[in-house]
């Protein structure tokens, strides 16, 4: 029995084109353009090795930890900002100070948490390279600090999204007091 390969489907938007021409061209390595008529393109799947889709979702993955990190740095460095703003207003009894600090150490936090992912990802590149030499003990040591800076990066995140979570308590008690 052969083992089965995943195919990977890749959308290809509209475009136009003038009338009596033809065009095909190549949009990426998963997809190909068969032929271009009255504005559609129809593409033909290309079928990819498990190394490329794995590459792939890696790539999609790192994406997404990236943009999950600057939603939660503008979070608490928006509120931060936010209330320092409230704050300076005059004849303002609230005290928002804590919660203006709890904000920054979340930023703070979500700094470090992109920092260790990315030399995490500078050791998991350390590793992918030793495996192209078949170094195995120099892979097993990239990798090893791979995981480990992974999950101190994760760790942080964490801490940064709890901070942004109690800042905001602290920030809506501080309101309902006065």
């Amino acid at each position: 029995m052969q083992p089965q390969r995943e195919k990977s489907f890749s959308v290809i938007a509209r475009f136009t084109m003038t009338e009596g021409s033809s065009h095909s061209t190549r949009v990426d390595p998963s997809t190909r353009v068969s032929f271009a008529w009255g504005g559609v393109c129809l593409a033909i799947p290309v079928e990819m090795s498990a190394p490329d889709s794995t590459n792939k979702h890696f790539e999609l993955a790192v994406g997404l930890s990236t943009e999950a990190l600057k939603m939660l740095f503008l979070l608490n460095s928006g509120a931060a900002g936010a209330l320092i703003a409230l704050t300076d207003k005059a004849g303002s009894k609230r005290d928002y100070s804590q919660a203006i600090i709890v904000f920054g150490i979340g930023a703070l936090l979500t700094v470090a948490s992109f920092m260790f992912a990315y030399v995490s990802q500078l050791e998991y590149a350390k590793c992918r390279f030793a495996s192209d030499y078949s170094d195995e003990p120099e892979k097993i040591r990239h990798h090893r600090r791979h995981v480990a800076l992974s999950y101190i990066a994760l760790g942080l995140f964490m801490f940064a999204l709890i901070a942004g979570g109690y800042g905001m308590c602290i920030a809506f008690s501080e309101a309902r007091r006065h």
